[in-house]
C-alpha cells in the first residue's frame, strides 16, 4: 500500500489503525452474543453439518496478532514485540459462529498469548453449564 499510495509505511499503519477504530465503533452494536435460546437454535442448525463430538459446537475462537508500527520508545517496543511472529503487534481475541457471524471481538491487548488473553476475558464462563460449546486451537 505504501508503494501504491506513495506514503511512508508508518503513515499507512496510522491510517489503518484510525480506520479500524472507526469501523469497530460504527459496527459495535452489530456484534453481539447470542441468547441461550438463539444458541440452542444455532446448535440444531449447525448440527446437521458438524458430526461426531463437535455436534454441540456453535462457534470458534482464535486470537490474532495485529501488526503495528514499531514504537519509537524502547520500553514500548519491548511491550509490543511478539517473539511468536517476530513483529510488533497487539493481540485481539475473536469469536465467530460457524456461519462466520462475529459474536465477540476484544479490544487490542499488549501480549500475544491466546490462552492468557482468553482467561483474562473470562469467556469460559459464558459456556459453563450450557449444552453448546466452542472450538479453539491449541
Amino acid at each position: 500500500m505504501s508503494h501504491y499510495f506513495k506514503l511512508d509505511a508508518r503513515t499507512i499503519t496510522r491510517i489503518l489503525q484510525k480506520t479500524l477504530r472507526c469501523i469497530c465503533e460504527t459496527f459495535r452494536y452489530l456484534i453481539r452474543w447470542p441468547s441461550d435460546e438463539e444458541a440452542e437454535l444455532l446448535k440444531q442448525k449447525f448440527g446437521s453439518f458438524v458430526h461426531g463430538p463437535f455436534q454441540s459446537v456453535i462457534c470458534v475462537a482464535d486470537g490474532t496478532e495485529i501488526r503495528v508500527a514499531r514504537p519509537a520508545n524502547n520500553e514500548r517496543q519491548r511491550w509490543v514485540y511478539s517473539n511468536k511472529k517476530k513483529q510488533h503487534s497487539l493481540n485481539v481475541m475473536v469469536l465467530c459462529l460457524l456461519n462466520g457471524v462475529l459474536i465477540f471481538v476484544s479490544k487490542p491487548r499488549i501480549g500475544a498469548h491466546d490462552q492468557s488473553h482468553w482467561n483474562e476475558l473470562g469467556l469460559r464462563d459464558k459456556f459453563i453449564g450450557k449444552s453448546y460449546g466452542i472450538l479453539g486451537d491449541g
